[in-house]
Order: structure tokens, then C-alpha cells, then sequence
């Protein structure tokens, strides 16, 4: 799809310390890395956009840092959304990744399986049992 647009690249797989050590040391133009994170964006904004994050890109903002610290802070519900908000409002706006795409998980499964759902959007499969009788 990248050569469609007119950008050519060479997809070359790596560890997650090797390409832990090409982003850090900005060795990289373009990258997808997937992780598991917490249910709100506290976590991305400290690994991705505070200024003193290994995982920063380069980008440096003293008031999202700032915010993110406030974030970190609170333990409010809608205090901390709406700092969250602030947030993503703002690095939003200054354009600091460009996603390319969002990966979406689709799962398909028989009515017999009894498949229950984490707190993340994916089947918790050590739990799946088999119902008795039914279709399927």
C-alpha cells in the first residue's frame, strides 16, 4: 500500500531491543510497534510524547509534559479525562505521528464455544469452555 503513494521501503523484522534501539537513536523513519496499555492514554503519553520518554521521537512540548504529570496526579475520573482530553488535543494538532493505519482484531467463533471478553478487546482464550448441546 506505501508503494501505491510513492514511498518504497524494505521491510525488515527485528527484535523489540533492536527496534527499541532504532527509535531511541531516531535510526528509523518509519516503524510499527504494537504493545498492550493501560484502558486510558496515560501510558502512550509517557512512552510516546513526554519530551523525556526513551520512546520520544524528538518532540518536546514543556506543557505536555506538564499535563502529563497532572494526569499522572490525579485520581479523579473526570478530572483526569478532561486532562486527557488536553492532551491529545494538543499533540493532535502538532501533527507528531502520522498513523498510517489501525489494526483491527476481528473475531469469529460457534455458538457452543463460550468465549469469555478481558478488560482488552480480545477473547481471554485460557477461559473458553464448550457448552452442552446447542448448534454448533
Amino acid at each position: 500500500m506505501l508503494a501505491e503513494i510513492g514511498i518504497r521501503v524494505n521491510l525488515r523484522i527485528r527484535s523489540a531491543g533492536e527496534l527499541n534501539e532504532l527509535v531511541q537513536t531516531h535510526a528509523t523513519d518509519l516503524y510499527r510497534w504494537g504493545y498492550d496499555e493501560e484502558l486510558d492514554s496515560s501510558y502512550v503519553f509517557r512512552a510516546r510524547y513526554d519530551s523525556r520518554a526513551a520512546m520520544n521521537t524528538g518532540y518536546a512540548d514543556p506543557e505536555v509534559d506538564r499535563l502529563i504529570e497532572a494526569i499522572e496526579a490525579e485520581i479523579s475520573t473526570y478530572p483526569r479525562l478532561g486532562l486527557i482530553e488536553q492532551v491529545w488535543r494538543k499533540v493532535l494538532d502538532d501533527i507528531v505521528y502520522v498513523p498510517l493505519y489501525r489494526v483491527v482484531n476481528v473475531w469469529a467463533m460457534r455458538e457452543r464455544l463460550d468465549m469469555p471478553m478481558g478488560i482488552n478487546p480480545w477473547p481471554v482464550f485460557k477461559f473458553a469452555r464448550v457448552k452442552e448441546g446447542g448448534p454448533g
